[in-house]
């Protein structure tokens, strides 16, 4: 597709374009403003509540096989866990009782106090998790007798306890043949004690208008929640599937009615063959650290004897095909050469490729085992590096030592991330993954060329580049791993949904020192250093263009806006994606229609950082700034950092060292990319991002003053876009797109202020609406930030001859330059970037 025609179709035909003249603004009815963002409360509850689901309720209802967490929160909890002798090694059950056929029926599910530090609030949040699906932990901690305090303040035996087979630590046992709503009469918490369990009294925690409701039907919505593989392995379950903690081989809620003949199957195998439950994905939780690849049967099949053998035969032979390839292999995993080396044929191997469409063809068999054993993917490329290192394994011989069942090996779970990493960043990194021509990640080493049209100079010099129109490698800079090239961000695996402190330790950036200084006053430049990874601050500024003044900086105000405008990383400009069928064509589509928007001016906004700056991302997309100390909490298994500017490739290559920690819950650091609370150079203040500062507003003439006649002062927060969405590996996910605003992409997601107006930019390459007439709108501010800013008029996107398709790429003096019309001041003057 002609990346104009995105372009078109995407920003309402229109972008700004620079005027001679203060000419007519236009503006839109565009749905894009049309988002709003709520936030969400840092206050505990005043009374104490139920938190479930991400929901604060009095009143919740699971299922009779709840595999869900809840969680006791409120300004009571929090009191009460502050005393140190209340939080740590302390056991708690909560007890809820049910009037059943004239009984009181008593649920009792283990309770753990938990803390987690809050950034809304900036504190430390202590609360209980109820471990409702923990069978096994509840009834060995919760099997005592309950107390209750008497009149007199003494402990004293709970007259209400039922016997003991009405005390049940499993919901799907209060009531087996109930149809009707489980509703408690009541809902207590025990504090665990050496021989019995002791009621918290009402005075510090007091339940008395909590709801526990448990349905036998499971019809209560109750599929959403969160967790990973670690936290669950922590609490003595196997694995996280479907957003639960489970046990390996365990059966689904309902399975055995929607599946009753198949079930009763799957059992009888069991008794013949414990892993039988392998074959059955649709009754039982499959953890996948052992997947059979022999002996299945879906239900309803009368698989003969013979076609079951023929199928064995052929997977000895799989064996046998694979055990050869790991014969001939240098390296471990055998996996990470295959697609690269040449094997020497075997019997059960065919090796040659004339053989690449035969059954036994080894990629063939590899790819086989990668299916069978549950890798999702279908190109054998995409299946080495998105799953595990699967393997075959002899389970079970015969008398004469030959197999008699083969099951698919998953390799252990790669060990915990260090607490503590010092990696050492490029000046050369770039905001962005590399992607070879496949659209499949890889490193620079391991592939030809990065996906994209190819960027180059023809000289030494870099006065004569290549470039193709919108090109994202023009912009960030070709990607290799040799000296001369830009790197891809810099990646770090972190454990996931935890907090980390990353800080810049030390580090220098030089742009392009190859650049001319400013024509007007040799000591300026357009490219200035920065060091620390803070990147370019505002530390003094002059309009003179041929005197130094006060310009610390030694930046000249129309490349740098006196280093207080925030540059967006090329990468993370909004209005810029669609859903495709594929990651590879969403990606490019969405570079292409970045690179057009950069090309033609669009280059800053408010949510922007600091020029230069050392920041970071989890999925390469969406980033915020670091600079010498950020707090963050994972969203994704991947850190990448990167420098927040374009031109990588021109960079003097040196390196950045950067600290990334466990948090501890007591260093300072920055907590947003920018807080008004403290003053630009505060040591709490983020300097990565200080550039906000200047962004504040409150009227038009504000942002006029600190940053030019490009910007105007709106209220953004409605402001919305399209943005992709990634899964916990930092995978993009095709044919996907959700609505965000331009708040909820930065990484605290939301404004660490009360105001949201902000100084919007709205200069050459901003989107606008060509029709004024067409907005019939009341709304003010709508009608401000889709419309050109002064001196800028709205063009249509079809206009020729108005809108740049490159941007320029020359790195040397303007002598230098062997191009017509050199102007050598303005903003006609061919300045790498302009």
């Amino acid at each position: 597709m002609d990346v104009r025609y995105l372009v078109l179709s995407l920003f309402f035909l229109a972008s700004c374009m620079p005027s001679p003249t203060v000419s007519e603004g236009r503006l839109s009815n565009s749905s894009t403003t049309s988002g709003s963002n709520s936030g969400a409360t840092n206050q505990a509850p005043p009374s104490v509540a139920w938190n479930y689901l991400g929901k604060l309720t009095t009143s919740i209802t699971i299922n009779v096989s709840n595999l869900n967490n809840a969680y006791l929160v409120g300004t009571p909890v929090e009191n009460y866990l502050s005393d140190a002798s209340n939080f740590s090694n302390t056991d708690y059950c909560l007890v809820s009782s049910y009037p059943v056929g004239g009984f009181n029926h008593e649920l009792r599910s283990r309770v753990v106090p938990i803390s987690y530090y809050d950034f809304a609030s900036k504190r430390i949040i202590k609360n209980f998790r109820i471990d409702f699906q923990d069978t096994t932990n509840s009834s060995s901690i919760c099997n005592k007798q309950t107390k209750v305090r008497n009149t007199t303040g003494d402990y004293v035996i709970d007259p209400t306890t039922p016997v003991t087979s009405s005390i049940h630590y499993d919901s799907s046992q209060i009531c087996l043949l109930c149809a009707n709503m489980l509703i408690a009469s009541r809902v207590r918490i025990f504090k665990v004690e050496p021989s019995s369990m002791n009621e918290i009294p009402g005075n510090l925690i007091n339940t008395t208008n909590l709801n526990l409701q448990v349905d036998p039907n499971y019809s209560a919505t109750a599929s959403a929640g969160t967790c990973t593989n670690t936290e669950c392995r922590s609490r003595g379950f196997d694995c996280c599937l479907e957003n639960q903690c489970v046990r390996d081989g365990t059966q689904k809620p309902a399975a055995s009615s929607t599946y009753s003949s198949l079930f009763a199957t799957a059992e009888k195998e069991r008794l013949q063959n414990p892993l039988a439950y392998l074959n059955y994905p649709q009754i039982y939780y499959i953890c996948g650290s052992s997947v059979p690849t022999s002996g299945a049967a879906s239900e309803g099949s009368s698989s003969s004897t013979s076609a079951q053998d023929a199928m064995f035969s052929q997977l000895k032979k799989d064996l046998s095909c694979i055990e050869h390839l790991k014969s001939q292999s240098t390296v471990t995993p055998f996996h990470n050469e295959v697609l690269n080396k040449t094997y020497i044929a075997s019997t059960d191997c065919l090796t040659a490729s004339g053989d690449v469409s035969e059954t036994f063809y080894y990629k063939n068999v590899l790819k086989r085992l990668y299916s069978t054993c549950g890798c999702n993917r279908t190109d054998l490329s995409d299946m080495i590096i998105s799953c595990p290192a699967y393997d075959y394994v002899v389970s079970l011989k015969d008398t004469s030592g030959q197999p008699a069942r083969i099951d698919c090996y998953t390799p252990p779970q790669v060990p915990s991330v260090p607490l503590q990493q010092t990696i050492s960043v490029s000046s050369r990194s770039a905001p962005h993954r590399f992607f070879d021509q496949d659209g499949i990640e890889k490193s620079p080493s391991e592939a030809t060329q990065q996906e994209g049209d190819l960027f180059e100079y023809l000289d030494e010099g870099k006065v004569l580049p290549i470039q193709k129109n919108f090109s994202m490698n023009a912009i960030l800079g070709q990607m290799s791993v040799t000296l001369d090239k830009a790197l891809p961000a810099k990646t770090v695996p972190l454990e996931l949904d935890q907090v980390y402190l990353i800080s810049t330790t030390s580090g220098y950036y030089t742009p392009c020192p190859t650049c001319a200084r400013d024509s007007w006053l040799g000591s300026f430049t357009a490219f200035p250093s920065s060091a620390n990874g803070a990147g370019l601050q505002a530390v003094g500024h002059t309009t003179q263009r041929d005197e130094l003044s006060t310009n610390t900086s030694s930046g000249n105000y129309e490349d740098t806006i006196f280093g207080r405008a925030c540059w967006l990383p090329p990468t993370m400009i909004p209005f810029s994606h669609s859903s495709q069928t594929t990651a590879k064509d969403q990606r490019q589509n969405r570079l292409q229609t970045q690179s057009a928007l950069f090309v033609n001016g669009y280059q800053r906004d408010w949510f922007g950082f600091n020029k230069n700056a050392l920041i970071g991302s989890f999925d390469g997309i969406s980033w915020f700034a670091i600079g010498k100390g950020r707090i963050v909490r994972s969203t994704s298994k991947k850190l990448f950092l990167a420098i927040n500017a374009p031109f990588a490739d021109l960079a003097v290559p040196t390196m950045h060292v950067v600290r990334v920690a466990a948090y501890d819950g007591i260093t300072q650091a920055a907590q947003v990319d920018y807080d008004p609370s403290y003053h630009q150079f505060h040591p709490y203040q983020n300097e990565a991002g200080n550039c906000q500062k200047y962004h504040m507003c409150s009227t038009d003439s504000e942002c006029i003053t600190q940053l030019g006649w490009e910007y105007v002062c709106a209220d953004v927060k409605d402001l919305v876009t399209s943005w992709p969405e990634f899964d916990v590996n930092g995978n993009e996910l095709a044919s996907s797109a959700i609505s965000l605003s331009l708040s909820q992409i930065l990484h605290q997601k939301r404004f660490p202020t009360a105001s949201t107006k902000r100084c919007m930019y709205r200069g050459a390459g901003s989107i606008c609406h060509t029709n004024v007439s067409s907005l019939l709108s009341t709304d003010l501010n709508k009608t401000k930030i889709l419309t050109c800013a002064p001196n800028f008029y709205c063009a249509n996107t079809g206009s020729s001859g108005v809108y740049n398709n490159k941007i320029a790429r020359y790195a040397a003096p303007l002598e230098e330059i062997p191009v017509s019309r050199n102007h050598f001041i303005g903003k006609d003057a061919n300045i790498l970037g302009r």
